[in-house]
């Protein structure tokens, strides 16, 4: 992303910046943070898929999720180490409002945890389900629900792909029986709605959904 002046200004002015971290914004290196803003990574303490996965292209360039997938917040059970990292900022710029912010996540967690049950009783006729998702960030997700992810549309956030790249994801699609196309609010309409109709002339159906 390209930072606006006015995000430029909100970075300089805030008392707490709350990072996804790992190499999700790399914009923030060339970012002028405040002196006095507290950094908050939300990464650590929590548990991350990829790490071990070799995530550098044969060009050298390094892939969006070189250090581990960063989409850790799709496992609900981040929500605890996440929270708690956030709180403890909060308090330390606002030492007299330690006890509602735990109060408030204490609150989220509890509302969290109510929908749990719901949410696994919904997707598990689907375990074991295959995916193929617009861009890899579904990881999460996926094993927390017992379904599988086969591929990824993007091989790099925002770019699609080649005619080579797609002929062979849809090859790829066929052979695996594949159902279910994932896609995010901000996925391309139009290459979700190319891979969609390409897979059901080629006689398959395919459930397109949206985060």
């Amino acid at each position: 992303m390209e930072l606006k002046p006015r995000q430029l200004a909100l970075l300089r002015a805030a008392d707490v910046l709350v990072r996804i971290g790992l190499d999700h914004e790399p914009w923030l290196a060339r970012a002028r943070i405040g002196d006095a803003t507290r950094v908050v990574d939300a990464s650590r303490n929590v548990r991350l898929l990829q790490t071990e996965t070799p995530r550098l292209r044969a060009e050298r360039k390094a892939h969006m999720h070189a250090f581990g997938n960063t989409h850790y917040w799709l496992d609900p059970e981040n929500a605890r180490p996440i929270t708690a990292a956030i709180a403890a900022a909060l308090c330390e710029v606002r030492q007299a409002e330690c006890a509602r912010f735990e109060a408030d996540r204490q609150r989220f967690l509890r509302e969290l945890e109510a929908k749990i049950p719901g949410w696994r009783s919904a997707l598990a006729p689907y375990r074991g389900e295959r995916l193929v998702v617009m861009h890899d960030s579904w990881a999460y997700f996926a094993e927390y629900y017992g379904l599988e992810m086969v591929a990824a549309v993007e091989p790099t956030p925002g770019v699609p792909p080649a005619a080579a790249e797609l002929a062979a994801l849809l090859a790829r699609m066929r052979k695996a029986h594949i159902r279910v196309l994932v896609a995010e609010p901000d996925s391309d309409p139009a290459l979700v709605a190319l891979v969609a109709d390409k897979f059901r002339r080629a006689g398959r159906h395919t459930a397109a959904l949206r985060e």
